[in-house]
């Protein structure tokens, strides 16, 4: 990954809900908007050695992308997943916890599909937060890109 205090105006920052583009720099404070929707017209500012706490990172690379869709299915350690520790994950936007907890999200909803509805919409959440990147950076629909990691998903834990 690349070193998020090193932004610069035009770049692109995700966090764990939608994509940014860098406005301006000036001053030790990132100017951004967000990249599309209703939203895109609002600017904010944030302090840049705040960005990595408030949980931006810049956007992966292409290559980094396909890495990151090659480790879909890498299982992570066994732990008891309660919400506060899935939400630490989620709003971190760390893929190198992403993804280990994709996979044992997933594995819990093979075991007992019906008793795990909270599990699926977790599954479904994780994967559009991936998708949503990499569709992005790969110039792919992201429904598209949804199916693929679930595929991976089915491929290698299933």
């Amino acid at each position: 990954m690349t070193d998020i205090l090193a932004v610069k105006k035009g770049d692109f920052l995700i966090d764990s809900d939608q994509i940014y583009q860098v406005v301006s720099v000036a001053d030790g404070k990132v100017c951004y908007k967000s990249h599309a929707g209703s939203n895109s017209k609002v600017k904010c500012t944030i302090p840049s050695e705040n960005l990595e706490i408030a949980g931006f990172r810049k956007l992966m690379s292409e290559k980094e992308i396909k890495e990151m869709m090659a480790r879909i299915g890498e299982k992570g350690d066994k732990e008891n997943y309660n919400n506060k520790m899935v939400n630490e994950v989620v709003w971190s936007n760390d893929i190198e916890k992403i993804i280990p907890l994709l996979s044992e999200i997933y594995l819990l909803t093979l075991a007992n599909p019906e008793a795990c509805k909270r599990e699926q919409e977790l599954v479904d959440d994780l994967s559009n937060m991936l998708a949503r990147e990499a569709a992005f950076v790969l110039k792919k629909d992201e429904e598209e890109v949804v199916k693929d990691i679930k595929k991976r998903l089915k491929k290698t834990l299933a």
